[in-house]
């Protein structure tokens, strides 16, 4: 059967210097998290929607990917395709009847 241990009697701990309780007493102060620029939220094969073509321009995206992006200012869907270096190019879609074709952006 062990016993617990208490601590040896015959060799009290040492005292604590000043330096040592000043340490005790420091308590470090919290760190603030950085503010990050919000983030593309993840693609979950719903619909992705942005406020212009700026927006569309700046909408990051993975190597060898793309995503339809559906303009919630006018009726346009941007496709942004990327290959596989990760050089992304923006495609304006327009329905029938406001285009005659569709344009590629660069």
């Amino acid at each position: 059967m062990a016993y617990p241990y208490y601590g040896n009697p015959y060799y009290p701990a040492p005292m604590q210097d000043n330096l040592m309780q000043m340490r005790q007493q420091y308590q470090p102060p919290q760190m603030q998290p950085l503010s990050q620029p919000p983030q593309n939220p993840i693609a979950q094969g719903g619909v992705q929607w942005v406020s212009g073509e700026q927006e569309a321009r700046s909408w990051m995206i993975a190597p060898n990917a793309a995503v339809a992006l559906w303009d919630s200012t006018a009726p346009t869907v941007y496709l942004k395709q990327s290959d596989a270096s990760g050089k992304p190019t923006l495609k304006n879609i327009r329905p029938r009847g406001t285009c005659r074709k569709t344009r590629q952006i660069a």
